[in-house]
């Protein structure tokens, strides 16, 4: 079973937008996500396969970011609309003034790992495709989640390559039963945006697949 599609949409996010948690305070989701809704995916989190995605933007703001969020809800609160208690984010942020591939983990508080696009265009304001995938694996000492930066054939659309970017291992450690949503999201988190700039942030997304188990 899987959610795709391979028309590209756009996410539209203004300033002040993010979705991160640190102590002692700090616990913020006010990001846009599943911009269209029939993009948002649900399922058992033990049914959960990869997600996969491409995003272009013009990332000129500290912060500007865009990629696929998992939020994990206990089976008894997926009603409940609010922030979820744990959620994992990846996709491409500018940060240090350059365009990094940006994953943010969060258990309790979150924590956050850059690793500078090196094959990405000179200039801060240019545009590229970066494919991200996120995928369930198991190997000899149990199940996690890897977070990989692909790259994609522009004229078959097929893989060429793959590096590895992080593996969360607390998400199959859960306690009890657990649902998991899967969206594409946006956010610019700088409040103030210069004079004279586009206020918004907007992001363009393509490939959009979610695969879960029969």
């Amino acid at each position: 079973m899987s959610t795709n599609t391979t028309d590209i949409f756009t996410i539209r996010a203004a300033p002040g937008t993010d979705i991160w948690r640190k102590p002692p305070t700090t616990n913020i989701c006010n990001a846009p996500t599943a911009i269209p809704p029939s993009t948002r995916s649900t399922g058992p989190l033990t049914s959960f396969l990869s997600a996969c995605a491409s995003f272009s933007f013009p990332w000129r703001e500290r912060y500007d970011q865009a990629g696929i969020l998992l939020a994990f809800r206990r089976r008894s609160e997926s009603s409940d609309s609010g922030i979820p208690p744990k959620w994992i984010k990846t996709g491409i942020e500018f940060y240090q003034s350059q365009p990094q591939l940006s994953t943010v983990a969060t258990d309790t508080w979150s924590d956050w790992s850059v690793t500078p696009l090196l094959s990405s265009l000179p200039g801060a304001e240019t545009e590229q495709w970066t494919t991200i995938l996120v995928e369930k694996s198991e190997d000899e000492h149990g199940k996690s989640i890897w977070v990989y930066r692909v790259v994609v054939d522009e004229q078959t659309g097929e893989e060429k390559s793959r590096t590895a970017l992080r593996e969360i291992c607390w998400v199959y450690g859960l306690d009890g039963e657990w649902d998991l949503e899967v969206v594409a999201m946006a956010a610019r988190p700088e409040k103030e945006v210069k004079d004279g700039e586009e206020k918004e942030l907007v992001v363009k997304v393509r490939g959009w697949e979610v695969k879960w188990e029969e």
